[in-house]
Parts: C-alpha cells; structure tokens; sequence
C-alpha cells in the first residue's frame, strides 16, 4: 500500500513545518509543535521498527527465562525453595507463546511482551526473596546475572524507538 506509514507522517511534519509552524505567534505553541513533531518521529520510528524489536525481545525474554528456570531447576535445594515460583514461571512462559497460525499483529507481540515481562518480575521478586540465603551460590548468581545481561540488551532495544525521534528541537 502507498504511501507507506512512514511517508504519510513525514508529510505530516513537512506539513506541520511549512504551514503551522511560521503561523505560530507565541513561545508557548511554538514549543508545543516542536513536541507535535518530535512526537510524530516516534510514532513513525516505532510502526516501522517497533515490531521487529518486539518480537526480537519477547523471544529474548522467553529465552532467557527457559534458561533461568533450567538452572534453578537443576539445582534441588534452591529449587525447593522456590518451588511455587518456578511452577508459576514454567506455566506463564507456556502460556504466553503465540499461536503459529495467527498473524503476529503489534497488539499480540505487545500482549506477549507484557505476560512475559510479568512472569520476569515475579521471578525477580522470588529471587529476591532467597537472597541472603543463596547470594553466594553459583546457581543464583548465574541466573540474577542472566536476568541483568536482558534488561541490558533490552534497555539498547528500547533506545533505538526514542533517541532517534528525539534529536533534535526539544521544547
């Protein structure tokens, strides 16, 4: 289909920009159409970016889950204590995998994303639980490091939908 969605906010901006902007008469809605715009660079970034970055993320997230639950599931004591957690974890990963027959629309990576990103935070918050008594345990700090090695990578993810559409004019 053309135009394509980013061309039609482009057109929005060159519009906004040749017609809006020069008619502006105070700082104040001048500010507010360099916003409109920076707004509008995001938008456009995250339709043509966002859910490739999404679905990358989600099985990133779902990766490193499995490879979480494996570790602390091979070890029977730190298991045994978080045994209620690592039963919920397993069945929410399960839970959250798509269905291979329907279109993975943004809605439904984000949907995942956030099932998935819930699962994590329960599992931190057990892990947290147990710390003082595991905190030097290889199992542990393996798995608390995995978890940290994510959020990076998820942070660098998350980076390429914001810095690009805000360089720039800022109000």
């Amino acid at each position: 289909m053309k135009p394509d969605t980013s061309r039609i906010i482009d057109s929005i901006i060159w519009s906004l920009d040749n017609y809006v902007v020069p008619e502006t008469r105070s700082p104040f809605s001048a500010s507010i159409m360099v916003t409109v715009q920076n707004l509008l660079r995001h938008v456009g970034l995250r339709a043509c970016v966002e859910p490739e970055l999404r679905w990358e993320d989600n099985a990133d997230l779902e990766s490193v889950l499995e490879r979480v639950l494996q570790r602390l599931e091979n070890h029977p004591q730190l298991a045994a204590t978080l045994r209620g957690g690592l039963a919920e974890t397993r069945k929410a990963v399960q839970d959250s995998r798509p269905d291979p027959a329907v279109f993975p629309s943004i809605d439904r990576l984000t949907a995942r994303a956030l099932a998935l990103r819930a699962t994590l935070d329960s599992l931190l918050k057990a892990l947290i639980t147990v710390r003082d008594s595991y905190r030097d345990e290889q199992t542990y700090l393996e798995c608390r490091q995995e978890i940290r090695n994510y959020l990076a990578r998820q942070l660098v993810r998350e980076d390429q939908l914001i810095t690009p559409a805000f360089t720039g004019n800022r109000r």
